[in-house]
Parts: C-alpha cells; structure tokens; sequence
C-alpha cells in the first residue's frame, strides 16, 4: 500500500483524500487551524476517508511539522508529501527536505513564491520582458513606481493577498492606495495575513490575453494538463470574472504556452507536482503573471473534470506517486465559471436562488447564487465579494460564452443589480 502525507486542504481539495481513499493509497493528514477553522470537515471525515490525523496548532511553526513528519515516517512508509494550500506550500516544502521526504524541491518553492526572485531568475534565462521593483517598505513604493512607471501591477512579493494587489494608473491610484494599505490589510483574516509578505513588487503592465496553465512534472516527464482563457471585467481589471477551460489544441497560442511553461518550470527548479501558471500573450510572446507551485485552485479542478472527464486528483496522486500520469482525455467539452460581479451598490427587487436558477436556467450545471429581495448589494472588491458563480459546460466554444452572457443578462434584469459583463 502506497502512503502519502497531506498537510491542510480546503473543502474544495479534501477531495484528494476521497479519491487516494478510493484506489487504496493511505492519506496521513495533518490539520492546522488553517482546516479546523476555514473549513466544514469534521472529525468523521477524516476517521472515515484518512488513515491517520495528527493535530497541530499553527501551520507556520516548520519546526513542529517537521517533527510530526518524521514521527509518521517512522510509523508509515510515506512515499510523498503535499498540500493543495498555497500559503503554506513553501513551510511544507521546507519541512519535507527536512524530514528527508520526498516533496516538491524546497528550493523551487521557495523561488516561485518570491515574485521578484522568480522575475530575476527567468530574466536571466531571457523568459520575460516585464519591468519590475522590489521594495523593502511602503515608503519605497512611490520611488519603485516613478521607475516602472504608469500603468503598473504593485502586489505582495510572497502570500496570496488580491487585496493588497492594485492596478495603478495615476498618482492618485498610487495614494489611495497607500492610504488604504493598513487598514486593508488588517482586514484580512489573521490566519491568512501571516503568510503575506510586507516588501512589494511593483511590476510593469502588461496587455494582452490572460491564461492560466495547469501542468504536472515528475521523474517521468512534464505533462501540460489544462489552459484556460481568463477575462477579466472592464470596469476593474484586477476583477477576474470569467474562466474557460477548452479542449486541447482549441487555443491557437496553447503550444507557445506549454513550452514556455515547461521553461519557467525548469528555470525555478520545479520537480515535482502540479503547479498553476499564469500568462499574458500578446504580440511579443508569452510572459508571465506569475508561477503558484501548488493544485490547481477554486474551480479548476472542477472544470478540468467536467470538460475531460479526467479526475485533477487522481492526477496529483499520480504525480507525487512517481507514476507516467494518464493526460488522454475522455471528453472534449468547454467548460466556462463565471462569477456575478455586481458594479455598484444597490438593493436585489428580486429573490434569485436554487430553485430560480432550475427553473430558468436549465444549462447551468452548477452554482453557488443565493440572491434574496430586499438584499443590500455591494460592489465587488474581489473574488470573495461576488454574488457566486455558474457554471456551464457545451459541446461548442461559443454555446458555452453564450450561455453565460444570457444568465447574467436575466438574473441582471430581475434583480436590478449592475452586473458586469
């Protein structure tokens, strides 16, 4: 029997567990807070799909999760070590090297996770083009700025933050954005906020069509697994509100996209796992947005699965697992997610739930809407501030856009909510 040893899942990725529960390789699963508190798995779950938990209190002591994966090395024959969460993904890494487990390379991690390292690296192997700045403090930022110059992309160097994200296009962009940072980042729930870094990169903005790559590497070779086609809304670009997942070979730039993922996967020392990579592509080529070195997020396992009937689970297993990973797909379908991105505050005149969406919109395949009259409507500020989102699989590329534009024409009209789209 194979073992494997997670750290943390969502609800979304507690899936992994099922699915390694089903072919008969055992999960060792260690919780943090970051499971016990920001999820809705209880301790049956894991009694009845783990073959062991250990507890831990905080994800960020290293130390200690190198302790209990040399406890459970001892106990088990652990043939590779995961987690699906990107905040913790690099701690993992460490703890795996240290605990003498096979694990995605420490080193790797750690040079995808640092934004302005990843840059310089794929600059020194010519891989992009786009101007960048690190800075230390928030004092250094206008400085940064005035170098990259107007437009510009400023985020965290490290940490999953798209609040902290900010598309500048004017000086007043650039205070008000100082002006908010504290208080936007106190926001943040302090589980998360740990993990984001305090120095920024200010990077050049770049246009063109945005991608995200889903790919697997292991000692058996690269697998380029997924590209999905993302639009963002016109009245914000940082507001991602469309993904469409397409057979393979539908987009024309798909082989520029493998290839020069596969690159950047090499550059940064990426040896193993699935990573998720994000590009722009434009007359100049392929250039990246930026490299996250873990599974597959939100929705994308879920489109994966629908527009190939291939499992992303069974994959990752197979990855860590040391196995030639089966990429053939069984279905050829489109798979669109879309996000209701109201564009304005307003009051819903309209209930639109469960049994609305049945009853009108047929083609939806699934959905997380729950609109009640009366509702007091916020403008969305990022992805957990939309009202939900559909979505819809077709045989045909444009059935597949169609259909969402219709849905959210008519829940728009009902409701008399703005939007986008």
């Amino acid at each position: 029997m194979d073992y494997v040893l997670m750290v943390d899942c969502t609800d979304v990725t507690s899936a992994i567990i099922i699915a390694a529960n089903k072919r008969g390789v055992g999960v060792i699963f260690v919780r943090s807070e970051l499971t016990r508190n920001h999820t809705s798995l209880t301790n049956d779950f894991f009694s009845e799909n783990a073959v062991e938990t250990y507890d831990i209190e905080s994800p960020l002591d290293a130390k200690k999760i190198e302790e209990v994966m040399r406890l459970i090395s001892k106990k088990y024959p652990i043939s590779a070590v995961f987690t699906p969460l990107d905040d913790i993904v690099e701690l993992v890494a460490a703890a795996a090297k240290g605990a003498n487990l096979k694990g995605t390379s420490h080193l790797g991690v750690a040079n995808a996770k640092n934004k302005g390292l990843a840059r310089e690296l794929l600059k020194a192997e010519r891989l992009t083009q786009c101007g960048y700045r690190t800075c230390r403090t928030l004092g250094e930022l206008p400085a940064a700025v005035s170098f990259i110059g107007y437009p510009c992309i400023v985020k965290p160097v490290s940490g999953f933050a798209k609040y902290l994200t900010a598309h500048l296009e004017t000086p007043q962009d650039l205070r008000k954005f100082m002006d908010e940072y504290v208080s936007t980042r106190n926001d943040i729930d302090s589980a998360f906020r740990t993990f984001i870094s305090d120095e920024y990169t200010v990077e050049e903005y770049i246009c063109g069509q945005m991608y995200s790559a889903e790919v697997a590497k292991n000692e058996h070779g690269f697998y380029p697994l997924m590209l999905t086609k993302r639009d963002r809304a016109k009245h914000n670009e940082l507001l991602e509100i469309e993904s469409t997942m397409a057979p393979r070979g539908h987009y024309p730039d798909e082989s520029a996209i493998f290839e020069y993922c596969e690159k950047v996967v090499d550059c940064l020392k990426l040896d193993v796992g699935i990573f998720h990579i994000e590009v722009i592509v434009n007359e100049g080529g392929v250039d990246l947005v930026e490299v996250n070195p873990r599974f597959m997020g939100g929705a994308l396992s879920t489109l994966f699965q629908k527009s190939t009937s291939l499992s992303a689970f069974d994959i990752l297993l197979d990855t860590y697992l040391g196995k030639v990973v089966d990429v053939q797909t069984k279905s050829r379908l489109f798979s669109t997610s879309r996000r209701l991105a109201p564009m304005e505050k307003t009051v819903a005149q309209a209930t639109v739930d469960a049994g609305y969406i049945k009853e009108h919109f047929p083609w939806v395949r699934e959905h997380s809407i729950a609109i009640h009259k009366g509702q007091t409507i916020l403008p969305m500020t990022g992805n957990d501030s939309s009202l939900g989102y559909i979505h819809i699989v077709a045989e045909h590329y444009s059935t597949a856009l169609d259909q969402a534009k219709a849905t959210i024409n008519m829940i728009s009209a009902a409701t008399g909510i703005k939007l986008a789209n």
